[in-house]
């Protein structure tokens, strides 16, 4: 398949605001968030990566299901036609888990309906932030998962259709055939492979607990991450006869998470529900989905207010174990 190149992005996006709402990072205090775009002109390629994921589009905190009415459910499908612009290869591996969880087994068709309405088009990056851990996960690049793939070079973007729709849209006036193929892999940090490779004889060690002591259970990991899928759902009844389904996010970093019928706790402990989102994250999912659901993004660590950081503890295993 050939390559494209395109010199400026500004007619493309206005191209692609004509048929799609736009979804692209834009400045928003001292951080980058993902949301709808105004205009051409607000884009600017001055980001590592967002503060939180694009996931918020696909997978809402807070999503009504259905509504009823006098006992007629009408399930709530959100079909409004989005294109995510300028996502970085972490956020396009964490697409990709969100589809094998809602798509794989068992098929959501609230979030099939907003992914197949959606289209991406990635931008590689050319630098690594603070906290990121792409490099030692591969996600710093990807092969698939994108309908456009961008990757800055001097005087523009190589461009590389991922599907039928990237491949129509390469088709338009904005871009070039080209013999260009560059691409843009920073390095960042790296988990010590021993440890992700053996990460079940870490279980029992006691850094869990020691690193556990400064969390506070706020759960801001989870919201960060683009790759927590858990929810919760409730029924609400406005009057006698209507009311709604609706779906919300959930937290196994909350001590309810875990409470069942009875009053029974499971991961009462802190350091237990710090273990579990590590272990889900980094081991249990290549046996769950054949990926991990940790795509390297930093973010858990960004937004921790005590600084929890699962890659220094996960790099730091292997000390005394409690048995």
């Amino acid at each position: 398949m050939p390559n494209y190149f395109i010199r400026d992005l500004k007619p493309f996006i206005e191209d692609l605001m004509e048929g799609y709402v736009v979804i692209a990072p834009l400045k928003a205090g001292n951080h980058h968030d993902y949301v709808p775009l105004e205009s051409a002109e607000e884009f600017k390629l001055d980001y590592v990566n967002t503060l939180f994921p694009p996931k918020k589009y696909l997978f809402a905190y807070e999503e009504t299901l259905l509504s009823f009415s006098k006992g007629k459910p009408k399930a709530a499908y959100n079909s409004t036609k989005r294109a995510f612009f300028g996502i970085r290869p972490c956020d396009i591996h964490g697409i990709r888990v969100l589809d094998a969880v809602f798509l794989q087994d068992y098929v959501d068709p609230y979030y099939k309906a907003k992914r197949e309405n959606s289209i991406i088009v990635g931008i590689e990056c050319e630098k690594p932030g603070e906290n990121c851990y792409c490099q030692s996960l591969g996600t710093y690049k990807v092969d698939g998962g994108y309908d456009l793939l961008l990757t800055p070079v001097k005087g523009g973007f190589i461009a590389r259709a991922g599907s039928a729709a990237g491949k129509a849209l390469v088709r338009k006036k904005y871009f070039e055939k080209t013999d260009m193929d560059d691409h843009a892999y920073p390095k960042s940090n790296e988990f010590k492979a021993e440890r992700l490779e053996n990460y079940d004889d870490y279980y029992h060690d006691e850094l869990w607990k020691s690193e556990a002591e400064r969390c506070l259970s706020c759960a801001a990991c989870t919201v960060a991450c683009p790759t927590c899928t858990c929810f919760s759902i409730e029924d609400e009844v406005n009057t006698p006869d209507a009311g709604a389904r609706k779906r919300y996010w959930a937290s196994c970093q909350l001590k309810s998470f875990s409470e069942v019928a009875g009053g029974h706790t499971f991961r009462k402990e802190v350091y237990r529900r710090l273990r579990h989102f590590a272990c889900h994250k980094l081991h249990w999912s290549v046996k769950q989905y054949g990926t991990r659901m940790c795509v390297g993004c930093g973010r858990c660590v960004t937004v921790c207010p005590t600084m929890i950081n699962i890659f220094r503890i996960t790099n730091n295993l292997g000390g005394k174990k409690n048995g």
